[in-house]
């Protein structure tokens, strides 16, 4: 081959590789199963910036390079494939992102066929594929417009091998067409001159030793709406800079979209912060943990659980009690189905019955969202009934985001007892009556016509009176208080 791999430190034993063969149900072409056995996935210093010899100036980039072109041509990569990574197989790898078994399931989802053994990826995480079966078995493909069409515009149509561009015949081609490149890349402005950067200019910052870059890089992916997938390959770094705010953003970025992304694969590097209960340097006068990075991370964990259905590890998050609990409790607020919540019922029902007050609270709001989901109302009002404050306060919380959401005509259903909590004026019902005001106090702001006021912000009038089912709410003194002091 023309590039020179290490022995890898850690390979798969012969064992291992047939278990892997039996899981995907493909036999590995010789040559590909032979580069596992020895190099795995491949040893080697990929867009490593390394300073020129004493005739040059300046850093040079070296990276490995696909001397060919795909046929067809595939958008970006028209005239060069650079690798960026080679996937591995063995768990004691502590980079997942590479392991071949995980890289395969995301795959999958992606509709991409199960003769298709994704085995490396480009610096923008456009992955090669090898296929395992059939006319083109053994030949290394690129994903190209036929499978976009058919994944986008055609979601009931097979997407086959033919649907991918022709990269090398064979995975010893594949090598054998490798070859180290230099190039000494055009300047990059700083974070600070870029006003709409583009995900080269994201994936440099990103890239960079310097944290301010870093942290430029992470909020460009959030402010501009940007698919984490563009960028995968670098989170498992960042979740391990030596930066705090760093981790922190990376951290939250993967929070934000665990419901709809498999962000599976950076599990293991989200568990090792969970004991990290550093706030970011933006929270370092927060008085207590609700931001800290191991909050953060755990919630991250148990999002992801709830929408990918990992019910075992909730089990054993809800078991572990004390903050743990609660935050994988808070995560099934985010499930969109209440079959999601389902399967964690007994759970959720004991956990209701703890002996420490915020766990209570937490089961009861996780039981309520369980209970609209599902439209079970009575359920949600005998719930509600409950002479456990922590119960009701749990339910109210539920409320109290409906009413936040504008959805009215959900919180409707629970007004009279809602009212009723304010006829009882005894010490015991005081947080009840505080939080059920928040709840009704939503409902008179949904009513009102907003305005901007001179700093721009949407304001609105407090009315003198506001009538709920025959009720003057403006005359609750808790209600009143909300408004006037929100």
């Amino acid at each position: 081959m023309s590039v020179t791999f290490p022995p890898a430190d850690e390979r798969p034993s012969e064992a291992e590789v047939i278990a892997f063969e039996r899981e995907i149900g493909f036999a590995l072409p010789a040559g590909y199963r032979a580069f596992l056995l020895t190099y795995n996935g491949g040893k080697y210093p990929h867009l490593v910036s390394v300073t020129a010899g004493p005739e040059a100036e300046g850093q040079v980039h070296w990276h490995l390079e696909f001397d060919g072109r795909a046929k067809p041509p595939v958008l970006g990569h028209e005239d060069r494939f650079i690798l960026h990574s080679l996937y591995c197989l063995c768990r004691a790898w502590r980079d997942p992102i590479r392991d071949l078994r995980e890289v395969y399931k995301v795959s999958l989802e992606w509709a991409h066929p199960r003769e298709l053994l994704p085995i490396g990826h480009d610096p923008g995480n456009h992955q090669c594929f090898l296929c395992l079966s059939g006319p083109r078995n053994g030949a290394i493909l690129l994903a190209g417009a036929a499978y976009g069409e058919k994944y986008i515009e055609e979601p009931d149509e097979a997407i086959t091998p033919d649907d991918y561009s022709l990269l090398a015949e064979s995975f010893e081609a594949f090598l054998a067409a490798l070859q180290w490149r230099a190039q000494r890349p055009d300047p990059v402005e700083p974070p600070a001159r870029v006003s709409h950067p583009t995900r080269g200019h994201i994936l440099i910052w990103l890239r960079s030793d310097n944290p301010a870059a870093q942290i430029a890089g992470l909020r460009a992916i959030a402010r501009r709406g940007i698919e984490l997938e563009a960028f995968w390959s670098e989170f498992p770094r960042l979740l391990r800079d030596p930066n705090a705010d760093v981790r922190w953003l990376t951290t939250d970025l993967l929070l934000k979209n665990a419901h709809n992304t498999n962000i599976g694969p950076f599990v293991p590097h989200l568990e090792a912060l969970f004991d990290d209960y550093g706030n970011p340097s933006w929270l370092k006068s927060a008085t207590g943990d609700g931001f800290a990075l191991a909050r953060v991370a755990r919630r991250a964990v148990a999002r992801y659980c709830v929408h990918f259905r990992e019910i075992d590890r909730l089990r054993e998050l809800i078991a572990e009690g004390d903050r743990v609990a609660v935050d994988a409790l808070s995560a099934l607020r985010s499930a969109s189905e209440a079959n999601l919540i389902a399967p964690l019922l007994p759970v959720l029902a004991e956990v209701k019955r703890a002996p420490e007050e915020w766990l209570r609270q937490s089961a009861a709001t996780a039981l309520a969202h369980f209970y609209w989901l599902s439209q079970r109302r009575d359920r949600l009002r005998t719930l509600f009934l409950s002479e456990d404050e922590a119960v009701r306060l749990g339910v109210i919380s539920k409320l109290d985001d409906l009413a936040e959401d504008g959805r009215d005509r959900d919180v409707e259903p629970l007004l009279p007892e809602l009212l009723s909590l304010f006829t009882r004026r005894d010490k015991p019902c005081k947080r009840t009556r505080e939080a059920a005001a928040r709840v009704l106090a939503w409902l008179v702001m949904n009513k009102q016509p907003r305005q901007k006021n001179a700093l721009g912000f949407s304001d609105f009038g407090v009315p003198r009176s506001f009538f709920l089912n025959g009720v003057d709410v403006m005359k609750i003194p808790e209600v009143r208080a909300n408004l006037e002091d929100p």
